[in-house]
């Protein structure tokens, strides 16, 4: 079975590599390359109970466990660490409480520190973009190919057998997607170089925004701005000062002692009223796995597996359909 991937992020490059593992014949195109969008960016914090509310997330075991399985492949093909799992240190308030305090008594993966801080011992760091480009590294052995080229017209790939539109902000490109309640987010992170006396936890920290260590220990990921009806993607580092430091002071006021030394920017894209990325049959034979928004990490892999097992036997219920293309009723 030949099949077509257009985007080589997190989703697209796991799902190239479950497909090459599966015996089809895989080509990923993406005109920026292995992890040029969004996923090369990502701070790479995994754990069960991102959002605003502190609930755990739909499929968050079997997420992260699919996670785990895809980065101990891409780690056998890098000489350098992809992952920090020393947990993350998350301050709540007075609403997520009894929801944090529930996580201890059924998932004992909590731990109160304080009453405004718990240590979420399932968390760890991804650094995502290596992760990405090590999965990929993977894939290409088994023999994944990649063309660096923009596709416009998804008659381009009418030999191929099934088209998986797996971009993130490019999907709006193609006509075929036009309908999908998708909405689209900028976000900047900034880099910030850690001071030589600075007393900065080994874990990440989450509150109103992160600090999220970076592969070089000498430096941090600072995030993030929410930048709706925004058009330009690139960095713009004034506003990601002023949106991302008076959040991070209310939890660590020494943030203001740290230098920055880059910012980065992209699109996320999110579906229309609810959490839970895209996936399933577009229509024939053109599918879509898309808006993971602040959480694919923790589903890019499940995702690649059970679409995965869909393409195989043509059938799209083998997705949940908590992920159904459709408008989700909250």
């Amino acid at each position: 079975m030949k099949v077509a991937i257009i985007g080589a992020g997190l989703a697209g490059v796991s799902l190239a590599w479950h497909l090459r593992v599966s015996g089809c014949d895989v080509t990923l195109f993406d005109h920026n390359g292995i992890a040029g969008g969004a996923s090369g960016i990502a701070p790479g914090l995994m754990h069960p109970y991102p959002g605003e509310q502190g609930l755990r997330s739909f499929l968050a075991t079997e997420g992260m466990a699919a996670t785990k399985e895809l980065l101990a492949v891409a780690q056998s093909f890098s000489q350098e660490p992809l992952c920090a799992d020393p947990g993350i240190l998350r301050f709540i308030n007075d609403d997520q409480r009894e929801q944090f305090l529930a996580h201890e008594k059924k998932h004992h993966d909590v731990e109160f520190h304080r009453d405004d801080l718990v240590f979420i011992r399932s968390g760890m760091t991804v650094f995502s973009e290596r992760y990405v480009r090590s999965l990929w590294k993977a894939a290409e052995q088994l023999g994944a190919r990649l063309e660096r080229k923009k596709i416009e017209d998804l008659q381009q790939l009418h030999d191929c057998d099934h088209i998986v539109i797996a971009a993130g902000s490019g999907i709006h490109h193609f006509p075929e997607a036009k309908d999908l309640k998708v909405s689209f987010l900028k976000g900047q992170i900034l880099t910030c170089a850690i001071p030589d006396n600075c007393n900065l936890p080994t874990e990440a920290i989450i509150g109103k925004g992160y600090i999220a260590h970076a592969e070089d220990p000498k430096y941090c990921y600072v995030g993030s701005t929410y930048e709706r009806g925004v058009t330009c993607s690139m960095p713009n580092r004034d506003v990601a000062v002023a949106q991302i430091l008076p959040k991070i002071a209310q939890f660590y006021p020494e943030i203001h002692s740290f230098p920055v030394v880059d910012c980065r920017a992209a699109f996320r894209v999110m579906r229309t009223g609810h959490y839970y990325p895209m996936a399933g049959r577009l229509k024939d034979s053109i599918w879509v796995c898309t808006a993971m928004g602040s959480r694919g990490l923790l589903y890019h892999a499940l995702l690649a597996r059970l679409m995965t097992e869909a393409l195989l036997h043509d059938d799209a219920s083998r997705i949940p359909l908590a992920f159904d293309l459709k408008v989700l009723k909250n």
